[in-house]
């Protein structure tokens, strides 16, 4: 399975438009699509990214990646080495503290909320900290440049049963629709499963080696 297949003729055998031998599906967007539901709901180690950066003194927030969906953890290295606390936005502010001013009080944070396209953090920084983020990403999208990913490697039956609930729906099917969409589903769950069995045993053979 790739991308030149995927959005191939009719007569492509493994083709969007062979699997429903219909010649007038709109391949291209239906697998734009199925993409963008699948990475809306999948975290597996494939979609896991990492970035580096420093917190500017004075600054109080960190600018997100492009590709970024999801903080996994992010923490502040060297000499200052600690893990920042996810919070929602609402308890984040309640932390925040200010002088007789108004003015918000500098600190080292110790924790952030996505708001956006920026981490926001509960006290502005009273100097540099650098700091690395282990994050999940979003994919690039299947292309021509980029004709196989994780999921067309690892994942077949997730994608083709997402592209044929997203062209049923264009063929107006809403019932075959969601009989490809609940074999999505359960392809998800199971893809979510493998995933942290995975990180499970790599956190017992850590326990287990020291």
């Amino acid at each position: 399975m790739d991308y030149t297949t995927l959005v191939g003729l009719r007569t492509v055998d493994g083709s969007i438009k062979a699997w429903l031998n219909n010649s007038t599906i709109p391949s291209t967007t239906v697998l734009e699509e199925a993409e963008r539901y699948i990475y809306s709901r999948i975290r597996v180690r494939e979609m896991l990214a990492s970035t580096t950066g420093t917190l500017g003194s004075a600054t109080e927030t960190i600018a997100l990646p492009d590709d970024y969906i999801r903080m996994e953890r992010i923490a502040f290295t060297g000499e200052w080495a600690q893990e920042l606390d996810r919070m929602d936005p609402g308890r984040l502010e309640a932390m925040y503290r200010w002088d007789e001013n108004g003015t918000r009080l500098e600190g080292l944070p110790t924790a952030y909320a996505s708001i956006g396209t920026i981490l926001q953090l509960d006290s502005p920084a009273d100097q540099d900290y650098p700091y690395r983020a282990l994050y999940y990403a979003r994919p690039a999208a299947l292309g021509t440049g980029n004709t196989t990913n994780f999921l067309t490697d690892r994942y077949p039956r997730l994608l083709r049963s997402t592209c044929l609930a997203f062209a049923n729906e264009w063929l107006k099917k809403a019932d075959e629709k969601q009989y490809w969409l609940s074999i999505a589903e359960n392809e998800i769950a199971q893809a979510q499963r493998e995933s942290e069995s995975e990180q499970r045993r790599n956190a017992d053979l850590m326990v287990f080696t020291r």
